[in-house]
């Protein structure tokens, strides 16, 4: 677990947050919590370029996912997720440079 998780986790539990039942779960909430807010920015990189003509941001959409994809390689119920992006979505951003 990375240090600044265990602390995040450490500090929540002296507050009485809820942190799953143990270190693991933990990191894989704020895993999959991660994955989500990824692909929210990557779509909102992508709407600050088609609506509003802010090209910039579509070069920080490949490294946006990546982040996702790595994150979901580390959970067998995120495989196929990870697999659609590698397939599906890095091709086509890769082609349209």
């Amino acid at each position: 677990m990375l240090e600044w998780i265990d602390q995040y986790r450490r500090k929540a539990l002296k507050v009485g947050i809820a942190c799953g039942s143990d270190a693991a779960e933990f990191e894989r909430w704020v895993d999959w919590v991660g994955v989500q807010r990824q692909i929210k920015v990557a779509g909102i990189f992508a709407r600050l370029n088609y609506r509003d003509g802010k090209m910039r941001y579509m070069d920080d959409i490949p490294l946006t996912l990546r982040y996702a994809r790595d994150a979901c390689q580390r959970y067998p119920e995120l495989q196929d997720l990870a697999h659609w992006l590698d397939a599906e979505v890095f091709p086509r951003l890769e082609g349209r440079a």
